[in-house]
């Protein structure tokens, strides 16, 4: 057992020195949608404004990748991003993939 954790950290490892690596990162809201709008715009906005969909004045760092000609993608869990009238997380990046049977989709 000690062999696997030992050769993971060392993948993570090279993952990191082949990375940009932010060792400070801190959010400010931990309900999952508030956080998720924290990390689009790094805005720490959950008392003022909570759950919800980006608006469209929220400047969203994947659509700013995106803009820049970096490929962003999301995998998400959650159908309701994909619903009409969704919360329109995914929108904002160049491509998405949606994995099925989490929630309570069958």
């Amino acid at each position: 057992m000690l062999r696997r954790h030992a050769r993971e950290d060392s993948q993570f490892q090279r993952l990191a020195d082949q990375s940009v690596v932010f060792d400070t990162h801190y959010i400010g809201s931990l309900p999952c949608i508030p956080a998720r709008r924290d990390m689009h715009t790094g805005r720490l906005n959950f008392l003022h404004r909570s759950w919800g969909p980006l608006e469209p004045y929220d400047n969203s760092f994947p659509a700013m990748m995106r803009e820049a000609r970096i490929h962003t993608h999301l995998a998400s869990d959650h159908y309701h991003y994909f619903e009409d009238g969704g919360w329109s997380y995914h929108t904002r990046y160049s491509t998405w993939d949606f994995v099925r049977g989490q929630e309570s989709d069958a």
